[in-house]
């Protein structure tokens, strides 16, 4: 893939895609932060979701300069990014939550970490959380980007970290989060885009572990930053469906981007850690959550038909063996690592 600054373009085109489903209460502070970004040839576009707020006519009226694309039925945050996409024509595309507020250079620093080296990817900022910690006055990381264990469990990368005082140095992650990227459109499409299966979670995942597997990697640029309200729609989702949604996608992703002879080591191991958190359920008398990983499992049986025609397509087109993917991934689970806080998470009505 030629990347657009290789053909003599200063300015590549950018469309900064912002995704919103009945965000009405949020959009002016990230819309008005965009329009002040320094970067001198972007296009706002309001993707939305088939929201029900009116926010559509809200930023119609009060954001003339930015471009409007509304699905009619809710496609889910993958769905609608797709869709979104695939209706602009720049070079390269930012895609951005509505939850956020942007620094200024936020736009141009993308483009610097995409242009930086032609085996770059994709470039995410650096989420900050959006307030100040009460008791320290810090603004503290959210993540810059995520690590990956070998069953698929995303981790942020340098969470809590105060964001003062963190290195200002490109670094590689394994994944970015879906909140603030770039990727040139032309790998966008190369990569397949994002699975419209998996409607939501994981999708980010996926989508950076398919353009690593195009020989490409990604990285964090904490210069390029933003101010995050931590997950206002996923907390809408409730517990039972985001368990759901994270269990399934996250093993239809093993099976799609996996070797064969890898996925047969690690999905044994993964079933096992599967079982394990539906009894933990079972004894915390949630057997909705128990429920929730079993019907995971039973989606994946039931789309398998659909998920082999796209591993089929991932594995014939990869270029980067798995002993290289593996390299990058924790060993040990994620999910074991952070199961001590399960009782809050269970407990929890």
């Amino acid at each position: 893939m030629t990347k657009s600054f290789e053909r003599g373009i200063k300015y590549p085109s950018v469309a900064v895609i912002v995704l919103n489903y009945n965000g009405k209460s949020l959009v002016d502070e990230s819309l008005g932060s965009l329009l002040r970004q320094k970067y001198p040839n972007y296009q706002i576009y309001l993707a939305d979701d088939a929201s029900t707020d009116n926010s559509v006519e809200y930023v119609r009226r009060k954001y003339p300069k930015v471009k409007i694309i509304k699905s009619s039925r809710n496609l889910g945050p993958a769905g609608i990014s797709n869709y979104a996409v695939a209706r602009t024509r720049e070079n390269y595309v930012v895609l951005m939550s509505e939850d956020m507020k942007f620094d200024k250079n936020c736009v141009s620093e993308l483009m610097r970490g995409i242009t930086s080296d032609s085996s770059v990817g994709i470039c995410t900022s650096v989420l900050v959380r959006h307030d100040k910690d009460p008791n320290t006055g810090i603004y503290y990381i959210d993540n810059a980007g995520g690590e990956l264990d070998m069953y698929g469990f995303g981790m942020q990368h340098d969470p809590w970290k105060p964001f003062d005082k963190y290195p200002k140095e490109i670094q590689e992650v394994f994944f970015s989060y879906g909140g603030s990227f770039i990727i040139s459109r032309e790998l966008f499409n190369e990569a397949g885009g994002f699975d419209g299966k998996f409607w939501g979670l994981s999708d980010d995942i996926d989508l950076s572990w398919r353009v690593r597997l195009l020989g490409y990697k990604i990285i964090a640029n904490p210069r390029s930053f933003l101010y995050h309200h931590i997950s206002p729609s996923l907390g809408k989702l409730g517990k039972v469906r985001t368990r759901y949604l994270s269990e399934r996608n996250s093993l239809r992703m093993l099976i799609k981007n996996y070797a064969l002879e890898t996925l047969f080591w690690v999905l044994p191991r993964y079933l096992v850690l599967e079982l394990g958190e539906m009894l933990y359920f079972l004894i915390k008398r949630r057997p909705d959550l128990s429920y929730s990983v079993l019907s995971a499992v039973s989606w994946n049986l039931h789309t398998f038909p659909d998920t082999l025609r796209e591993r089929r397509r991932i594995q014939a087109s990869r270029v980067v063996y798995d002993e290289e993917i593996v390299k990058l991934l924790s060993k040990k689970s994620y999910k074991l690592k952070i199961f001590s806080a399960a009782n809050s998470y269970v407990d929890a009505k």
